[in-house]
């Protein structure tokens, strides 16, 4: 009994002499520790599967899960079975919150290696038709080099490398309609990938601070107009829609006078217009049915003013599908355009065409039958009983 007493004693010393002068610090699966001596880095002991050391970098394949570093550390802080054992006073494991901002990469004395997921959000991105946009998605990050990422990398590297990711989405977006940055958000990394710059920029992140941005790992998952916006948007593509139609029906109304003049039907006149001989006529009846339609719409020229005429412009110029896409869609400023006659000059060709304006107090039949006469077309007839 006495030697079992004394061989716990024996061992109770050895114990406490030992945790007093060493350490024991274990490396977890996708972690990393990097270690000091004297309060200088040292070296970086991990633990991730089917990854190795490089130098200090983090590469596919087996080998050392030890950093390259001088001899006399492997002595001084041997591993044995995912334990580093090392004097106090001389080494010490590098505190994260020391190096870096808590930012989820990190805790304690470790680095996590694993693939780290990192929300993006972006407030008022604006297309390429200044409609901003309120967007959120996520990339993927992971360290590669622990050296760089701790010590050589600033505290709020996360921070600044997604900053950079943002502002390349934020560019891409700037050049792209609402309808491209819907369908690609699942896509993005494909699309940011044709950037140089973009390709050039994440190269250098790893080379100076450690952190890969993980191939194809850039997604949106929320692309959204902002409330009020939306709202916005609706109204004027309600307004649009009621421009269309004013211009279509313009539009047909001036077909058929044009073939009155000529003494055609309307489907005769419409397979007139058709034929490219024909095309100044064209385009100057869709000119002045949007014309038209403007001065009859109140409405019509507030959405010129407050969308640069895009909306109202798209919407009069659909008109031209009526002779199968023949015309240039292109409409004059609001206050003129050119329309076609029916005759009075040499040429038969289109003349320029402001027309008068509606008179204050002036009847929509009187202002039509000034109309008539500008364009050479004969006065309506009188039905009976008038």
């Amino acid at each position: 009994m006495l030697g079992i007493f004394i061989f716990f004693v024996v061992v109770a010393v050895i114990a406490s002499v030992f945790f007093t002068f060493f350490r024991l610090t274990q490396v977890d699966e996708a972690t990393g520790v990097a270690f000091k001596f004297l309060g200088s880095y040292a070296f970086t002991v991990m633990s991730l599967k089917d990854k190795r050391f490089n130098g200090q970098s983090i590469e596919d394949g087996d080998g050392s899960t030890r950093s390259r570093s001088h001899w006399t550390y492997k002595i001084l802080a041997p591993q044995i079975l995912g334990w580093v054992i090392y004097p106090k006073r001389l080494i010490e494991t590098t505190r994260y919150l020391d190096q870096n901002n808590d930012d989820g990469f990190g805790q304690d004395d470790i680095v996590f290696l694993n693939d780290r997921q990192v929300a993006i959000k972006l407030s008022g991105a604006e297309t390429n038709d200044e409609t901003p946009l309120d967007i959120s998605g996520f990339v993927k990050l992971r360290v590669k080099n622990p050296y760089l990422f701790l010590f050589m990398a600033p505290d709020d590297v996360v921070l600044m490398v997604i900053e950079i990711i943002i502002a390349a989405i934020r560019a891409w977006i700037k050049i792209s309609p609402y309808s491209l940055v819907q369908a690609q958000k699942e896509n993005l990394w494909t699309i940011l990938a044709l950037n140089e710059e973009f390709l050039l920029a994440i190269k250098k992140i790893f080379d100076d601070w450690g952190v890969e941005v993980v191939p194809g790992s850039i997604s949106l998952t929320k692309v959204d107009l902002r409330k009020e916006d939306q709202d916005a948007k609706a109204a004027k593509t309600r307004q649009a829609s009621v421009a269309q139609g004013t211009a279509k029906k313009w539009l047909g109304t001036l077909i058929a006078m044009w073939g009155e003049i000529r003494g055609l039907d309307y489907e005769e006149a419409v397979a007139e217009l058709k034929k490219p001989e024909n095309s100044a006529y064209r385009d100057g009846l869709v000119a002045e049915a949007g014309n038209r339609a403007m001065q009859e719409m109140q409405g019509a020229k507030r959405i010129i003013l407050e969308g640069g005429g895009s909306e109202i412009e798209r919407a009069i110029a659909t008109g031209a599908t009526l002779f199968g896409g023949g015309g240039s869609g292109t409409l004059p400023a609001s206050s003129g355009g050119t329309s076609p006659s029916g005759g009075g000059g040499s040429t038969g060709g289109p003349k320029t065409f402001s027309g008068p304006e509606r008179g204050e107090g002036e009847s929509v039949e009187a202002w039509e039958a000034r109309r008539r006469l500008e364009l050479g077309v004969p006065p309506k007839k009188k039905s009976k009983g008038d």
